[in-house]
């Protein structure tokens, strides 16, 4: 089957470590084959500018290593508490943060100088995931310019996330051009319970939770 992408994909990808599906998204990304997605689906990861979901979530990422490193340097944390605050509030460079204060745990100077790179690391990594996702081998971006209305009251009957309709549309679009269109998906609530109503009244012939991948 051909690969239809959601944002979980892309953003789960970009992120890696800092996302709760990069090890899922990573192993569908590295899969042989073209993938493909939507206009919709990549503004809604990246945006313009400074738009998207993964430029806000940088951010948040970001402020968690200057907080680690403040802490560190003003406040006399010991890499115990700066593990057990991470672990606390749920920080998404946990990871990170983990292997690091376990790494550096007798030497705090040391310690701060590993996240100052660390932060600087992620930071292209990311930026590098990205450009990687811009080959068009790797990942094709439609544009749909059709609407489908009598699909649309049927996904809307039974999915009450409007975007999350709009993206069934953009795949069902793709699929008049390419057949055998598996939608991989994050979002089990909107989308995978609703796989029996999709594969019936679209061009979507099956969704895969990216948990499963």
């Amino acid at each position: 089957m051909t690969f239809f992408v959601d944002s979980n994909v892309l953003i789960g990808y970009y992120f890696l470590c800092g996302d709760r599906w990069g090890i899922q998204a990573k192993k569908l990304i590295g899969k042989s084959g073209v993938k493909h997605s939507s206009t919709t689906v990549w503004h809604e990861c990246f945006g313009e500018g400074s738009a998207g979901r993964c430029r806000t979530i940088f951010r948040e990422i970001k402020s968690e290593f200057y907080s680690a490193i403040s802490l560190l340097t003003k406040d006399q944390f010991s890499p115990l508490d700066l593990y057990s605050l991470a672990t606390e509030e749920e920080w998404k460079s946990l990871e990170i943060i983990q292997e690091l204060a376990a790494r550096y745990e007798n030497d705090v100077k040391e310690l701060v100088r590993k996240i100052r790179q660390a932060e600087r690391k992620y930071e292209i990594d990311c930026e590098d995931r990205l450009t990687y996702l811009k080959k068009p081998a790797i990942l094709v971006i439609h544009n749909r310019d059709i609407e489908y209305p009598a699909t649309q009251r049927i996904l809307d009957s039974v999915i009450d996330d409007p975007s999350d309709v709009t993206i069934l549309l953009d795949a069902h679009h793709i699929g008049f051009t390419i057949p055998e269109l598996d939608f991989i998906t994050g979002d089990h609530r909107h989308i995978v319970q609703q796989k029996k109503v999709i594969v019936a009244n679209t061009n979507i012939s099956n969704v895969t939770y990216l948990d499963s991948i």
